[in-house]
């Protein structure tokens, strides 16, 4: 089988196990859409726009555990800010909770949530890691941006707090990558045209 082939039975078979009650198709789908979201972001907000870590973990607030946004990402230009990204394939997934503990680390600032996770680090076993995360953010600078919540998502039909801004899917998929990654373009659109909405 050729590359195209196999590439093609890939997506197909995604957008079929997407159908299950318990396959999680947003762990799958993100890996594919992290090497388009720096310029669908890009394009946007008229403004550079760059991934700086999956998973970024937000400390809860009466214990040292986490929950974590999918993507810190970076916007650059004349209006810099730390974006905290969520990919959500499916409205049902939403959860108050989680946009609560988002909207709380947008108040807080990126020095608190630095503090919050030296904190976590000092608590686990993985110090390594997170002194790796630490310095991955800590070099942007400034770090004391504004912070902002975005969700890439179905379109919802219910409002959201105007703090958070939305993209949808449909959105996404009208859009095309001009700079990289073109060939495998079509084949992730067909997936995104093939979630439920």
């Amino acid at each position: 089988m050729s590359l195209e082939g196999s590439i093609t039975e890939l997506f197909a078979r995604l957008a079929h196990f997407s159908a299950f009650p318990k396959y999680s198709v947003e762990r799958r789908v993100d890996l594919f859409l992290a090497l388009f979201i720096e310029e669908f972001l890009s394009d946007q907000y008229d403004a550079p726009v760059r991934i700086i870590a999956p998973e970024f973990p937000l400390k809860r607030e009466a214990s040292n555990q986490s929950i974590h946004v999918d993507y810190l990402l970076r916007r650059d230009g004349p209006r810099p800010a730390w974006l905290f990204l969520e990919l959500k394939t499916s409205a049902d997934s939403f959860r108050d909770p989680q946009l609560e503990a988002y909207l709380r680390a947008r108040a807080a600032g990126m020095p608190a949530l630095l503090r919050d996770l030296h904190t976590i680090q000092r608590a686990s076993d993985h110090r390594e890691k997170y002194a790796h995360l630490l310095q991955v953010v800590e070099r942007e600078a400034p770090v004391d941006v504004e912070c902002e919540v975005v969700y890439l998502s179905p379109a919802l039909h219910w409002p959201l707090p105007e703090q958070v801004r939305v993209f949808t899917l449909d959105t996404l998929a009208a859009w095309s990558p001009r700079n990289r990654h073109v060939e495998l373009w079509p084949h992730v659109r067909r997936l995104l045209e093939s979630l439920p909405r």
